[in-house]
């Protein structure tokens, strides 16, 4: 880390970056405080430059998200590289009998993982990603969780938050409209601001620390999930729906 505003500009300067005082000073700013900086402008007028400037300077990696319209997972986050996927299942078969399990877990292991630039942002020392798993292997992992992290604005609850109330797995969402419509802040869970990254890692904290002290909220979060039942679910449908 720079210990001065010139020497980031010295730094800048070897990397064939002319930067000027004014933006030198928002930029070591932001490093200081460890703060995002927002640089606007047409393309072309060097801000990737001085992403990748800053970032060579710095001595990490640059990963570039260009966000547009449609943007899905797959550009955003991962996806699996399916021809060599298709090549190695080939090959398994070509080799005699297929274990299935074993198959699986060779073909949705990293080798095959395709990281896009916010799968590349996590330190990888400190993630474990599973890749596809089946539903019985979810709930066991669930089941183990320290923490269920549901930091998301969808238009619906998912079943991924109802199989962990389920599972009494203490819970940290996102304070959002359709979140709210089953949990409340500690009674059932502890929400936190969808746009405070401070607050999510002080909640999840805090349940680290004294698991115990949340075992009511898990306790009333897996009652509650009883009523999104599937088969209760589909039976309150046809009772709805049983007069049209």
């Amino acid at each position: 880390m720079p210990a001065s505003i010139p020497e980031l500009q010295q730094r800048l300067a070897e990397q064939r970056y002319v930067c000027d005082r004014g933006l030198a000073v928002s930029l070591f700013i932001a490093l200081k405080l460890g703060r995002p900086l927002f640089l606007e402008g047409e393309a072309g007028v060097g801000k990737t430059a001085l992403a990748a400037a800053t970032a060579a300077a710095l001595g990490t990696d640059l990963i570039r998200l260009q966000c547009y319209e449609g943007l899905d997972i797959s550009h955003a986050v991962y996806e699996w590289d399916y021809p060599r996927q298709l090549l190695e299942l080939r090959l398994l078969e070509a080799g005699g009998t297929v274990d299935r399990a074993a198959a699986h877990r060779a073909l949705y292991s990293d080798a095959f993982l395709l990281k896009r630039p916010l799968l590349q942002s996590i330190d990888p020392a400190r993630t474990h990603f599973l890749g596809r798993i089946p539903r019985r292997r979810f709930v066991e992992v669930l089941q183990v969780s320290a923490a269920h992290t549901y930091l998301t604005y969808p238009f619906v609850l998912s079943w991924s938050l109802l199989e962990a109330m389920a599972c009494a797995t203490p819970i940290v969402a996102s304070d959002t409209a359709p979140v709210r419509e089953v949990l409340r802040h500690r009674e059932k869970a502890l929400l936190v601001p969808f746009h405070s990254h401070d607050a999510l890692a002080a909640a999840v904290l805090e349940l680290l620390d004294d698991p115990q002290r949340f075992a009511g909220m898990r306790g009333a979060a897996a009652a509650d999930a009883r009523r999104f039942d599937p088969v209760a679910a589909l039976k309150a449908y046809d009772h709805l729906l049983g007069g049209y």
